[in-house]
């Protein structure tokens, strides 16, 4: 029997403007060690502003990318950020489109 791992597992990593940057780095450091694919998904495809000003340039935008192309969606904390997110239609539709696919 084999093994279950998250090796080749693909996450979107949504972020807002004011996303915590030291759980961002950790995040993805942890993810690239598990050899788990992360791409960094915004609202459109600007520099994303962390809340240290650390800018991050998202790979894929919410409206062009589909949530179902993902194994797992992760939204970044920060209050900023995430009621950056959450006054957006396609960034709640992503996060809607996932819970609905898993």
């Amino acid at each position: 029997m084999m093994t279950k791992t998250a090796v080749t597992r693909k996450v979107a990593v949504m972020l807002g403007n004011g996303y915590h940057t030291t759980e961002v780095q950790a995040l993805l450091k942890e993810l690239i060690a598990s050899k788990v694919t992360a791409e960094i998904v915004s609202k459109t495809l600007a520099p994303v502003k962390g809340v240290d000003g650390t800018l991050i340039e998202p790979q894929q935008s919410m409206l062009t990318a589909a949530s179902v192309l993902y194994d797992a969606v992760y939204v970044c904390g920060g209050a900023q950020g995430v009621d950056e997110l959450l006054s957006d239609v396609s960034s709640t539709g992503f996060v809607r489109e996932a819970f609905q696919h898993y």
